[in-house]
């Protein structure tokens, strides 16, 4: 069994967000990733597994492509949020 602290085990970047695996099985996709303010990641997609969100600390959005072409969910992200994205879903993270 493995095991992760996403808040000990924080590991920031000054040029690009960086991303600690905490929880991957065939269903479900956990990643503590770690923007700096104003960071963001490009859009991306995760076809093999629902994806889940937690927001230790900080605040940020999570920006979800919604099923009509060019629309966008906007999610707020702050300490304590959750956030599921089932898979499939394409999307990208963002610092405040």
């Amino acid at each position: 069994m493995q095991s992760v602290n996403l808040i000990a085990d924080a590991r920031f970047s000054d040029d690009k967000p960086n991303v600690l695996h905490a929880v991957k099985t065939d269903q479900l996709l956990v990643d503590g990733v770690y923007l700096k303010p104003g960071q963001r990641t490009g859009w991306h997609k995760h076809p093999d597994a629902d994806r889940a969100f937690v927001c230790v600390q900080g605040t940020g959005e999570l920006v979800l492509e919604t099923i009509a072409a060019g629309n966008e969910l906007r999610v707020p992200l702050a300490s304590g949020s959750v956030v599921l994205a089932p898979d499939g879903t394409v999307l990208a993270e963002r610092a405040a």
